[in-house]
């Protein structure tokens, strides 16, 4: 929930439908909606107590000033500071809430790293909701002690139970099945992500450990009550790469979309220098059938925050059949309906560019070197506007593929078999259109020689124009339409 901007955002909406339905008044419908509706999970401490004001302080300007109810925010990112025996000793000699104590300590050892992707009732004895509630007479009695009374708790103790309420209650949350849930997802591929978030999922989420994004679109699914939707933020690059295949056939067998917004870079005011192109979704728990169709609509084009929002209220939305997205190359996810444009895979391939793994030590722009020595090649990248001509102005230690460049790669593999870096020989030699795998996806032509490996060649399969591409064949001389 970050600091609370969803939930500040929902909080009027829920309390003006619950005045409409129910007859209430502003202050007893904003106590309805803080009781009853409004839910929120926080990696971070801090934010979660901004939320927890900025909530707070909303319903007060909904409702004016009053008590307000117990509010169902938690951190999710608390992990005990003590040991498994320390917190089983809060306990007594009750056997049950020993017991429960003992796993709420294993379930939060890793939550500063983890968070809201723990999910209670995938761990191993079922923490169910009943559970933590019987550890609250206990935390309640060590939290009610004075300073001056003795008691089987020592000081450090009431701390300790002070940790143990506010893990019982993120517990309870994270075990809960729940209407509708909003969030803009965290982002990280699996190469930066640390041991422990790295194999917790490749367990938990199989198909979706390509990036902590798709993970948690995953667990906002497992959230979600039967039927119930999910409303997300997310990087919109699992729609079409290829290491997002299986998370694709799975979120579209799965679920039932509803909408799918692409946004593009610069999509909020707020937020400069993004490197992510958001993605709008909104899908429901339920497998979709037969013909069912999603609204899908594209801003990417527009630059502006405002043109974008004015684009999402007035553009026609597509309406796309969902289950034959299972029957495009690696399911990728296309916007367009089924009549309306062939594949450019019709009438053209394409390939790769060259991984070298230290791009410093083995790449130089040309103007350091007094002319293109022995050893080196020209290598051509990517262009920030669309030119005939662009991006040559480096060159590469190749040395015929038999030099330092190779054997660092094969000590770094371990292995002689070098072909995962190796990319895109087949594109040696022949011409074609380089389109910068990058922002607006400008391009150029490529004159078959080394490329980095943000660049996607394309060369024509046929020897006839196709026009309605604007494709064109390389010849001597020829220029781009």
């Amino acid at each position: 929930m970050g600091s609370g901007h969803f939930l500040v955002f929902a909080l009027p909406l829920l309390v003006r439908l619950r005045m409409e339905e129910e007859k209430l008044s502003p202050q007893a419908a904003v106590v309805a909606v803080l009781k009853d509706n409004i839910h929120g999970l926080e990696l971070d401490e801090r934010c979660t107590q901004i939320a927890a004001f900025n909530v707070a302080l909303t319903a007060w300007k909904l409702g004016g000033y009053q008590a307000l109810p117990s509010l169902h925010l938690a951190c999710s990112g608390l992990a005990p500071s003590a040991t498994e025996a320390e917190w089983m000793a809060l306990a007594g000699e009750n056997y049950r809430v020993r017991n429960g104590m003992a796993r709420l300590h294993s379930l939060f050892k890793d939550a500063p790293v983890l968070g809201s992707l723990i999910n209670p009732l995938t761990q191993s004895g079922n923490l169910y909701v009943a559970e933590f509630h019987k550890l609250a007479p206990l935390l309640t009695a060590a939290l009610t002690q004075s300073e001056g009374q003795k008691t089987k708790f020592e000081n450090d103790a009431v701390e300790l139970a002070v940790m143990a309420q506010g893990l019982a209650k993120a517990a309870e949350l994270l075990a809960e099945q729940f209407t509708l849930v909003i969030t803009n997802v965290p982002y990280l591929a699996s190469g930066g992500q640390d041991d422990i978030l790295k194999n917790y999922c490749d367990e938990s989420h199989p198909d979706a450990k390509t990036d902590l994004a798709t993970c948690f679109v995953e667990r906002c699914l497992s959230f979600c009550c039967p039927g119930n939707s999910i409303a997300l933020v997310t990087p919109q690059n699992w729609l079409a790469q290829d290491n997002y295949s299986n998370f694709r056939k799975f979120i579209l067998r799965k679920s039932s979309w509803q909408l799918a917004t692409a946004l593009g870079l610069g999509a909020f005011r707020e937020i400069t220098g993004e490197v992510v192109k958001p993605l709008l979704f909104v899908g429901r728990k339920e497998t979709a059938i037969g013909g069912h169709r999603f609204g899908a609509t594209d801003v990417t084009s527009q630059n502006l925050p405002n043109d974008k929002s004015y684009a999402l209220q007035h553009n026609q939305f597509a309406r796309v059949n969902q289950l034959a997205q299972l029957q495009n190359p690696k399911s990728r996810v296309s916007f367009v309906t089924e009549a309306s444009s062939e594949r450019l895979s019709k009438y053209a391939h394409y390939s790769n560019g060259v991984q070298t793994g230290d791009l410093p030590r083995f790449s130089l722009n040309t103007w350091e070197l007094p002319a293109i020595l022995n050893g080196w090649s020209c290598k051509q990248t990517t262009v920030d506007a669309t030119c005939n001509y662009g991006g040559m102005h480096q060159a590469l230690l190749w040395e015929d593929g038999d030099g330092v460049l190779a054997t660092f790669v094969r000590e770094k593999l371990q292995s002689e078999n070098t072909g995962a870096w190796l990319r895109g020989k087949d594109a040696w030699g022949v011409k074609g259109i380089l389109v910068s795998a990058m922002g607006s996806l400008n391009v150029s032509l490529y004159l078959g020689i080394f490329l980095t490996t943000i660049l996607w060649p394309l060369f024509p399969t046929t020897s006839e124009t196709c026009p309605q591409f604007g494709f064109f064949v390389l010849m001597p001389h020829t220029t781009m339409k």
